[in-house]
């Protein structure tokens, strides 16, 4: 650095010491995303409502219905508690 100006060669090793850095906080964040993850073993009572809700549009939406239907039956929100009871519900819990 001469009289305050750098030079391109100074700048261009701060540069690739930036990149680096860069480079490596990228590498940890990936590295920390790519672990395991652990769910619980268990539905909050917020998750089942909100799995209960998106079937039971979908059962009035015209969607098969993953169980027998008893005489009469016609409550998607019923419907949709005896497929959850039953284990007929394919939902995905995706915690960020």
């Amino acid at each position: 650095m001469k009289d305050g100006v750098q030079s391109d060669e100074e700048t261009d090793l701060k540069k690739v010491a930036h990149n680096e850095e860069r480079t490596e906080f990228l590498t940890k964040t990936i590295q920390t995303q790519q672990k395991e993850k652990l769910t619980p073993k268990y539905m909050t009572k917020y998750e089942r409502a909100r799995i209960l809700g998106v079937r039971a549009f979908q059962i009035c939406s015209g969607a098969p219905v993953m169980v027998q239907l008893q005489d009469g039956e016609a409550d998607p929100i019923a419907i949709a508690l005896r497929e959850l009871k039953v284990l007929h519900l394919f939902f995905l819990k995706t915690f960020y």
